[in-house]
């Protein structure tokens, strides 16, 4: 029998994460709720985990996509960006912050908040970003922010896009499709990156 590293054991069984792991428990009834179907740009089943750090740029449609994407990504932990004043409610915030959701102020060019995303990616987490930064009713995709090619850009972590389809009805599956990574380091040097950890 193989014997497992201390390291990985305990990437596995930390009891830092105890508060995330529990709030993974409790909403992983909405997998059978969504049941998500994943596709890859051609069309096929999407069958690629993400095994290390990335930076998860998803659209924003609606209140539920964080959901979504934790069900689409549901065997990882998740760091999600979140604006303050969801996080500012008591029992919302207590419970976010529990799943090391990263609070940030969408009117200021928030450093705090691209402090934790990068301590939260330098880790090996993945990231969950919504650059539009505000909700698309009609699924359109504009006015998208930059910051999170920094955030990638700084560790050459890859960047996944990710593009979730409104659901017409409640009982529809949602269905997302997962593009190829973007490395950013295929593009620019990112020796010429300043400093923010």
């Amino acid at each position: 029998m193989k014997k497992i590293s201390e390291s990985k054991f305990f990437r596995i069984f930390d009891i830092t994460k105890l508060p995330h792991d529990l709030a993974r428990l409790f909403i992983s009834p909405l997998l059978l709720f969504y049941r998500v179907k994943k596709y890859d740009l051609n069309g096929n089943k999407y069958r690629k985990p993400i095994r290390n750090s990335a930076v998860i740029a998803a659209n924003h449609s609606g209140f539920h996509d964080p959901l979504v994407m934790s069900c689409v990504f549901w065997y990882r932990r998740l760091s999600i960006l979140v604006a303050e004043v969801v996080m500012n409610k008591p029992v919302i915030g207590f419970l976010l912050r529990g799943m090391g959701c990263i609070k940030i102020d969408r009117n200021i060019s928030d450093i705090e908040a691209v402090r934790k995303s990068l301590a939260a990616v330098r880790k090996g987490r993945p990231l969950l970003i919504f650059p539009q930064g505000h909700i698309h009713r009609d699924g359109g995709i504009d006015d998208i922010k930059s910051g999170f090619v920094f955030i990638a850009s700084k560790y050459d972590t890859p960047i996944i896009p990710v593009y979730s389809f409104k659901r017409k009805h409640w009982y529809n599956r949602a269905l997302v499709v997962i593009g190829d990574e973007i490395k950013c380091s295929d593009y620019f040097n990112t020796k010429k990156m300043p400093s923010m950890a």
